[in-house]
């Protein structure tokens, strides 16, 4: 069973949601799908609520088309890496395959709209099969202190 930490949940003051879920021990296939990725992408923004801003990318090749998906890095830090725009911010996960990570998921959504956050913890959890969970949910805003 995933151990959950969760922090309290954004004041209705704040500028926006920022929630972080650090996934360990997932199911490597799960982790090593681009189509698999794509398709929790879009299941999670229709679960929590969220419009897609296109479909999931990563970057733009040298034409300045979007690549949906990209596989980066180098031996433990290689993994994919996708991005789904949504019209109120972004979607971001990397996958990190093998033993330094403990094939693990790192997600973050971030949204000036509010979601339910354990909705998209448990969408994320069960789509990666992840054993652990790490959850960290923020209010983002502007800095009230003048340096």
């Amino acid at each position: 069973m995933p151990c959950h930490r969760a922090t309290p949940a954004p004041s209705p003051r704040s500028f926006g949601m920022h929630l972080e879920l650090d996934l360990g021990f997932c199911d490597r296939r799960a982790l090593d799908d681009p189509d698999g990725l794509r398709a929790w992408a879009i299941k999670l923004c229709d679960a929590i609520d969220m419009q897609p801003y296109g479909e999931p990318i990563l970057r733009l090749d040298n034409h300045g088309h979007d690549q949906l998906v990209d596989h980066f890095g180098q031996d433990e830090l290689a993994g994919w890496t996708l991005v789904q725009r949504i019209t109120t911010s972004t979607i971001v996960v990397h996958c990190a395959l093998g033993p330094l990570f403990g094939d693990a998921v790192f997600v973050d959504v971030f949204s000036c709209q509010t979601f339910d956050s354990g909705t998209a913890t448990k969408i994320t959890v069960d789509h990666f099969h992840a054993q652990t969970v790490d959850t960290r949910l923020r209010a983002r805003g502007a800095p009230t202190t003048i340096i």
